[in-house]
């Protein structure tokens, strides 16, 4: 069972939400995450420089240039043949210098890229913890979406290599020294946290997003019915939101298999019940 605590006062058979950029894509380093540092490792730059140079002397051997360039560079070599080397080394020299010039802003690019392309359902694989149903279920006069893991709709993957459409269990990591992007894996980048966080106990899905799809300060999805086990209303909740719930799924024969609890104090330790359990 993995579930999600919703401060929304309002509950849809059809969406659930994904967090994304804010509404005005013209404040490109805000994302609505409340980890400011989520997809956005800490790195020196794009490449290495070793492994930069080595990347860039493999393409000139492969002639992977201007067509007007080699003509020159194959005109010059036969006109001086002792030039042949010098010729790669300080053509190579010369792209390794720009690239490293423009690594910066290249970094930006790709990490602001996948902050406003990218929709992110985080998910909690514990309804009992009191900070959960305050930080996020408007202290807990909410509510919890319980979901079904088992959900195809969980295991979306279009191949082997898709590091997106399914879910993926959170790592808590230390902070560590700064890499370069191209090292950073789609665990480390997409599926982790400081270990500050590790109470959250998070799995989460990732979703490539349309500008359409967003509202209300987030990435709307549809949710198939049958992926939904059950929802509770924290326990201070208003009576209102119980009735809207239960009618919500009384209304729609999709939704009647949801069954509708209730959150409650525990009375033998420092957690929340979900009564009746899910």
């Amino acid at each position: 069972m993995v579930s999600k605590h919703e401060s929304v006062q309002v509950f849809s058979s059809a969406t659930i939400g994904h967090s994304g950029p804010p509404a005005n894509p013209g404040y490109p380093t805000d994302r609505a995450l409340n980890d400011p540092f989520e997809l956005r490792p800490v790195v020196q730059g794009l490449k290495d420089i070793a492994s930069t140079t080595q990347l860039l002397s493999d393409q000139y051997d492969r002639a992977d240039l201007p067509e007007e360039f080699q003509r020159f560079a194959h005109q010059l070599n036969r006109a001086v043949p002792e030039l042949k080397d010098g010729l790669k080394a300080n053509v190579v020299a010369g792209a390794v210098g720009i690239f490293n010039q423009f690594s910066p802003s290249m970094v930006e690019l790709v990490l602001e890229s996948l902050g406003t392309k990218l929709g992110i359902l985080s998910l909690s694989e514990t309804p009992s913890s009191p900070v959960m149903w305050a930080h996020y279920a408007a202290d807990h006069s909410g509510f919890l979406i319980v979901f079904d893991q088992r959900s195809p709709w969980f295991w979306a993957k279009k191949g082997d290599l898709d590091e997106f459409r399914h879910i993926r269990k959170v790592t808590y990591l230390e902070m560590s020294r700064p890499g370069y992007l191209a090292d950073v894996g789609a665990q480390e980048l997409f599926y982790s946290k400081l270990s500050e966080w590790k109470y959250e106990r998070e799995w989460r899905n990732h979703s490539s997003a349309r500008r359409e799809q967003f509202a209300i300060g987030r990435y709307l999805f549809d949710v198939p019915a049958d992926s939904i086990k059950g929802v509770v209303p924290g326990f201070r909740a208003h009576d209102a939101l119980a009735t809207a719930l239960r009618s919500a799924v009384r209304d729609n024969p999709s939704l009647r298999h949801i069954s509708v609890g209730q959150a409650v104090l525990s009375k033998n330790s420092n957690s929340i019940e979900i009564n009746p359990a899910s």
